[in-house]
């Protein structure tokens, strides 16, 4: 038995038999939805929490790539599951210890409990064997090969896998230090497997924030770069929908839309939950100056992903204040805003909206906060970079966002 302990052991509440697996409770041409229940870090050292969020994610991210699974992570505005994964993780010394437990979606019913207790230097090959079990659990078929480290994209190199979730929890504070301390923990990924298909990937998001943010010493530079890394991302795995959604945000900010449309229709042909695909096609048709074919991209979006945070309440607030519907507008932007304060968009959006509710003192009020928050805001500033491609949109916003008295 203490030899079993050393592998991977699966321990199912339910015989493997065909009668008694758990059934998917949906139609036959529906997607079952398993939501992923934050990991918790067990070992109580909160210098891990990168690691074990970081392997929340790489789940999330592996099983939403299986065809006809969608696959989100937990958030309170989720009530609807057909099935729920909770996971514990406790690294100590050179080992990785991680249970996971399937829930029901309905009942909460615990339908399958797995344990693994592996060596640290094994943390790629348990990550590949959870995905495994629960498609197993679930009755799902899926092709071998596409479990492995390099066809998802990651690695068989654990210095660089935990590079790459150094630098994702680097960008939790959304700010320029932490966007450059990611950028410099993704080139250290790299350096260790320059086939590192999704450090590229994320590499280029890296790069094209520092376009948008104008924080780049050269930000024509900064948007090249990213297409580059985009790019080298693709010809490494050119299967991954995330990488084609990539490249569909990189040609967005470089005011390429069609290019940026075709990018993220083969997202969409690749996954067709992929909700972040569905909410950048809402922003690109508001961009071209057609709010209205954004607001059911951005409704479906939200209703595939309502956890997924400011961003999708952000779009819609901008549609809706493009419409004219500034009741609606604001209603999203302040809920974007709540979900991330440090978010500058919202604001600017919401001071707009003050404007046309005839609210010059909030309006006042809402610009100062910006500058507050950052000293360095201006209007020209922010639509140097921004991708909108309607002049009368363009038009718009600045009237409003200069009575306002951002300058």
């Amino acid at each position: 038995m203490d030899l079993l302990l050393l592998g991977s052991v699966a321990i199912t509440l339910f015989p493997r038999t065909e009668a008694a697996a758990p059934q998917i409770k949906l139609q036959s041409d529906a997607q079952p939805r398993i939501v992923v229940s934050p990991f918790v870090n067990l070992s109580g050292d909160a210098s891990q929490d990168y690691l074990v969020r970081g392997m929340e994610q790489t789940v999330v991210t592996g099983l939403a790539a299986i065809p006809h699974v969608s696959a989100i992570q937990s958030h309170p505005r989720i009530n609807q599951a057909d099935y729920r994964l909770e996971g514990s993780v406790w690294p100590i010394e050179n080992r990785i210890l991680i249970h996971t437990r399937l829930l029901d979606g309905e009942d909460g019913t615990v339908l399958a409990i797995h344990r693994h207790n592996r060596a640290y230097s094994d943390l790629l090959t348990v990550m590949t064997e959870i995905e495994t079990t629960i498609t197993s659990d679930l009755s799902l078929e899926i092709e071998q090969a596409n479990l492995s480290a390099q066809a998802r994209g990651y690695t068989d190199s654990v210095e660089a896998f935990d590079l790459f979730l150094q630098a994702q929890a680097a960008l939790l504070p959304r700010d320029r230090s932490g966007t450059s301390l990611a950028r410099a923990l993704y080139e250290r990924a790299i350096a260790r497997d320059p086939r590192f298909a999704r450090a590229y990937g994320r590499l280029a998001l890296d790069h094209a924030a520092e376009y948008r943010n104008d924080w780049a010493e050269d930000c024509s530079l900064a948007i090249n770069r990213a297409l580059s890394m985009a790019g080298t991302a693709l010809s490494i795995q050119p299967n991954l929908p995330e990488q084609y959604w990539v490249i569909g945000y990189v040609h967005t900010q470089r005011r390429q839309p069609e290019d940026a449309e075709t990018a993220l229709h083969k997202t969409l042909a690749l996954a067709p939950s992929q909700a972040d695909a569905l909410a950048l096609l809402g922003g690109i048709w508001t961009y071209a100056g057609q709010p209205g074919k954004s607001i059911p991209l951005l409704r479906k979006a939200v209703r595939l992903d309502p956890g997924a945070g400011y961003l999708y309440f952000m779009l819609l607030g901008r549609a809706y204040y493009y419409l004219g519907d500034y009741g609606q507008a604001q209603i999203n932007l302040q809920g974007s805003a709540r979900l991330d304060q440090s978010n500058l968009e919202s604001r600017l959006y919401i001071a707009a909206c003050r404007v046309q509710f005839g609210e010059p003192d909030e309006a006042a009020w809402e610009v100062k906060e910006i500058l507050g928050q950052d000293p360095e805001s201006s209007l020209t500033g922010f639509l140097r970079t921004y991708p909108m491609e309607d002049d009368g949109q363009t038009t718009m916003l600045t009237r409003d966002l200069k009575l306002a008295g951002l300058l």
